[in-house]
């Protein structure tokens, strides 16, 4: 069984490797992080990644770890309600990382506009989760 710290440093470090292997994104994604929203973002360029006059901008992201003994298809993860309520002004991207003991990781994602986000706070107020569908 991993720690908690081993799962969340497995979490972003799989799509840390994921956009380093792109020439349009760069992330910016930090291990251990305790800010209360944001785990970093993914700087976005127009043509050859980390030259200033190609950046056009960035993207919030949230990166959340999940152990598991086999990868899904399909992946869930509760949010809390004061995440989205802060979330509700700006896009951003939800990951949910499932990992495995042997280091082995399968990245799922949600693209989150503002009114997207406002919506999943009244589903999540009322008890159910977001379903993060797979990559």
């Amino acid at each position: 069984m991993l720690s908690k710290k081993d799962i969340e440093e497995l979490a972003t470090g799989a799509v840390k490797r994921y956009f380093n292997t792109c020439n349009l994104v760069s992330p910016q994604i930090q291990e251990n992080d305790k800010t209360p929203d944001w785990d970093g973002e993914l700087n976005l360029y127009e043509n050859k990644k980390d030259i200033r006059k190609n950046y056009i901008g960035s993207l919030r992201i949230q990166v959340k770890g999940k152990e598991v003994p086999k990868f899904k298809d399909k992946e869930t993860f509760p949010v809390e309600t004061v995440f989205l309520k802060n979330a509700r002004n700006e896009g951003f991207v939800f990951f949910v990382v499932e990992v495995m003991t042997d280091g082995k990781s399968k990245i799922f994602y949600k693209k989150m506009a503002p009114i997207e986000a406002k919506k999943y706070q009244i589903t999540v107020v009322a008890g159910k989760q977001i379903t993060i569908d797979g990559v």
